[in-house]
């Protein structure tokens, strides 16, 4: 199996890991109907995403529907998320996640 593969796959077992204890751990997760989307307050979700995988805000957008969708990048772009934030509830919640993570300078010519 090559090394893009084996981040790939401890990428995904890191993040369900993360999504079990939210659900069934966190007491943000008590009440919340069956198919959550996995929310958590915006600061958790920051310091986490931070601490399990150095990853930083690396660029933000607002959705049609009025969420702040964020881009969180590691430091050596080896794994990346994406989140939105509910801005009424401050509720920070994954869209997606993946590895090998290669910025594009819009600036450079194609």
């Amino acid at each position: 199996m090559g090394e893009t593969m084996s981040k790939f796959l401890i990428t995904i077992s890191c993040f369900l890991l993360l999504c079990l204890v939210v659900c069934f751990v966190s007491p943000y997760a008590e009440g919340a109907p069956l198919n959550t989307r996995l929310c958590i307050p915006y600061e958790k979700m920051r310091d986490d995403l931070f601490k399990q995988f150095t990853e930083k805000p690396n660029g933000h957008g607002i959705s049609g529907n009025g969420e702040l969708t964020e881009l969180y990048v590691s430091m050596d772009g080896d794994t990346w998320t994406i989140i939105q934030i509910n801005p009424m509830t401050g509720l920070a919640c994954p869209r997606a996640f993946g590895t090998d993570w290669f910025h594009i300078d819009p600036n450079e010519q194609a």
